[in-house]
């Protein structure tokens, strides 16, 4: 059906497929399983995965996410009919899949369908939802329509015991056995419930705790209403874990949250123990696992090496750590959206906000009244922000695509331990920031963003980070080297490297990239010597200002253990361009 070019809606060139079933069933998986094959991918032109997401904001809409997938940030639109011309553009004459996934509502599906039809015969749209009026009203017909229903036990059995008994569980005795289906009965042949339960069973090793787990009162998945296996496996997590698990709150749904900015935004928190014989980004990379593990994330990307590094929530997962921070996470996708939310501003610890596309508009001075703020996202337009309203900030990060003055009075904010700011407008920062004495992370990027679309903006941003763009050299303080618990520093490429960065000693990770300086400037290779601490990739430019190799003998490379990549870069014509030294 899907390869089919005659199975068309009529008097149109695509055609709808949906794929309707209850929350956690497997909608989403079954879609991008097909998304993904190789054989349809070859036989469409063009394709998309669009997630709608969020069931009651009246902030989103379904051609304003179309639109921003698909033209991905590329081109402005400032209406509904701009937004259609946009996309006829990139469809017209292409034989397209698109996915349109978790949609509630189909209200405007008209304003889409009358775009769709400029593309070629055979084109697909796939969509998933729990709502069959949903996918009646988008075009399913009887044919096109698919339901997913439960599990088998006996695969819903084969999960489960894959988790519980797997290496490092209990033995797979037979009273274990026998307890864990009736665990899996009370699962209900739901994906997310078995596997949620799996991974948790794996942790107990006695029939006590196995009988304990059976019988608890919130195994009991009554239709969709998943939240209660999934609040059962939380109430059994270590107590940083769920720490860690709540602060997700704060991103909106479909977010693809970077493994390493999450954990540095948890050590900013105090979510992460010191340890002795473990770095506190170990700890968190533990973490995590334990989140993966447990079905909290689940849509993880790797590296070449086989790393995590980005991840996903489960809508319902979502939903559970929004229920569990209730009045202390608040996410405003819009000015409007945060004067509904106003009145509990007083009790709110996590803020994110998506402010007006207009440069002439201050910062809100309604979110002053948020007292108790412990972390901060701004994103939008903004003239100025009185951060020292905010003192006991411990995570800021500020997205601006217009002018942002960054206060002299930053140094105030003395608990401060993550700072982000993304703001092409920005080309000094104030000398205070030197006094940030307790940052861990600094990352100072410029970029070029449009934030037209509001929520589809925050989650493309989580979804790309940002685009970022060489813009004219941006100024950091002579003295910057006073940051001495600095762990992570990310600038943009067109930024001189810091003065006398070698006095850095907590640092672990530079990037993108190091650009050398002259050595008596204080930016130049030798000032490596005591970055021992250093781990990960290291990328060092502009090594053809070296000229003494005594500099480099003074730099100790060979001590940076763990440091498992050395990547040097020389502007130099007729010449080795480029060395990479890789740690086996």
């Amino acid at each position: 059906m899907l390869l089919d070019e005659s199975a068309v809606n009529k008097g149109e060139n695509f055609s709808v497929i949906s794929v309707v079933g209850f929350g956690g069933i497997g909608k989403t998986t079954l879609a991008q399983s097909i998304y993904n094959d190789e054989v349809v991918n070859k036989g469409f032109t063009f394709k998309k995965w669009v997630c709608v997401a969020n069931d009651n904001s009246s902030e989103k809409n379904l051609l304003g996410e179309v639109f921003l997938h698909i033209c991905e940030n590329q081109t402005r639109a400032s209406n509904k009919v701009q937004m259609q011309e946009k996309l006829e553009e990139k469809l017209r004459g292409k034989k397209f899949l698109l996915v349109f996934d978790d949609v509630w509502n189909s209200s405007q599906w008209d304003d889409v369908r009358v775009v769709l039809k400029c593309g070629a015969p055979g084109s697909k749209v796939i969509v998933t939802t729990r709502i069959q009026k949903v996918a009646n009203d988008m075009g399913a017909v009887h044919d096109s329509l698919k339901y997913l229903n439960h599990l088998s036990e006996d695969h819903c059995r084969a999960i489960f015991e894959k988790r519980a008994f797997g290496s490092g569980g209990p033995d797979k005795t037979r009273d274990l056995e026998v307890i864990g289906w009736e665990i899996v009965k009370k699962c209900h042949g739901v994906p997310l419930a078995v596997k949620a339960m799996g991974s948790l069973m794996h942790s107990k090793k006695t029939i006590n705790e196995w009988m304990t787990i059976k019988n608890s009162e919130n195994l009991n998945v009554i239709g969709d209403n998943l939240v209660n296996v999934l609040r059962l496996s939380y109430d059994h997590l270590p107590s940083p874990v769920k720490q860690c698990f709540q602060y997700c709150a704060i991103f909106p749904k479909d977010a693809k949250m970077l493994k390493s900015d999450l954990i540095h935004q948890w050590m900013a928190q105090g979510f992460i123990p010191a340890l002795d014989d473990l770095e506190m980004e170990q700890v968190g990379n533990d973490f995590f696992k334990t989140l993966c593990w447990s079905s909290f994330f689940q849509d993880m990307k790797v590296n070449k090496n086989g790393d995590i590094i980005s991840c996903k929530m489960h809508d319902l997962v979502h939903d559970l750590a929004q229920s569990i921070m209730q009045k202390e996470c608040l996410f405003a996708f819009s000015r409007a959206d945060l004067m509904r939310n106003i009145n509990n501003i007083g009790e709110t610890r996590y803020l994110g906000v998506i402010l007006d596309n207009d440069i002439s508009i201050n910062f809100p001075k309604d979110l002053y009244q948020a007292k108790k703020l412990r972390a901060l996202f701004a994103y939008g337009c903004m003239r100025a922000i009185a951060l020292m309203k905010f003192k006991f900030i411990r995570v800021l990060h500020i997205t601006c695509n217009g002018e942002l003055h960054l206060v002299s009075s930053i140094h105030k904010l003395k608990l401060l331990r993550y700072l982000c700011i993304q703001s092409d407008w920005i080309r000094v920062l104030p000398r205070s920031i030197s006094q940030l004495y307790h940052l861990e992370t600094l990352n100072i990027e410029q970029c070029s963003l449009d934030i037209e679309d509001r929520h589809s903006y925050i989650v493309h941003f989580y979804s790309n980070i940002v685009r970022c763009r060489q813009s004219a050299h941006l100024e950091l303080p002579d003295d910057m080297w006073k940051l001495t618990n600095l762990r992570h520093l990310y600038i943009a490429e067109s930024a001189k490297i810091l003065k006398k960065f070698g006095r850095l000693h907590s640092l672990r990770s530079i990037s993108p990239i190091l650009f050398l300086g002259e050595e008596e400037d204080g930016r130049g290779i030798g000032e490596l010597e005591c970055l021992n601490n250093l781990c990960g990739h290291l990328r060092i430019h502009n090594m053809e200002r070296v000229r003494d190799a005594s500099h480099v003998r003074k730099a100790k490379l060979m001590e940076k253990g763990k440091v498992y990549q050395l990547e040097m870069v020389w502007k130099v014509r007729n010449a080795l361009p480029r060395l990479i030294i890789r740690r086996w």
